[in-house]
């Protein structure tokens, strides 16, 4: 009996702490999100151009600094690339284009889901 109370408790003990190594690693990946929409919004110019083109250095450091394994640099330059114009559609912040663009990489499992919401006045 002492036994099962024992190999219960560990148990429970276990699933907590794996809950709580998950929860820090959502942390770490909405804390990589962040980085990048500053980054992005600090870069917004070229990479913009790169986004446009499907390649480019601040394509390739955004998706570094998202923590996407360089496997899959070129699953999100496609992304990138093809998702262009809604993610720098007129009449929408830098902000805005972020989250539109870390939402188009969470649904392709590329980066957490859901994204984090990057409000408006990041730094610059």
């Amino acid at each position: 009996m002492v036994y099962g109370l024992i190999g219960t408790t560990a148990s429970t003990a276990r699933d907590m702490f794996d809950a709580m190594d998950s929860d820090d690693s959502r942390q770490d990946a909405l804390a990589a999100q962040r980085q990048a929409a500053i980054y992005g919004v600090q870069n917004a110019y070229n990479l913009k151009m790169d986004m446009a083109r499907g390649e480019g250095e601040y394509l390739t450091s955004f998706a570094t600094i998202l923590n996407v394994p360089q496997s899959q640099h070129a699953q999100v330059f496609k992304i990138a690339q093809h998702g262009y114009p809604s993610v720098w559609r007129s009449g929408i912040s830098v902000e805005q284009s972020m989250n539109e663009f870390l939402t188009q990489l969470a649904t392709a499992h590329l980066v957490a889901s859901p994204p984090l919401v990057i409000r408006d006045q990041l730094p610059r």
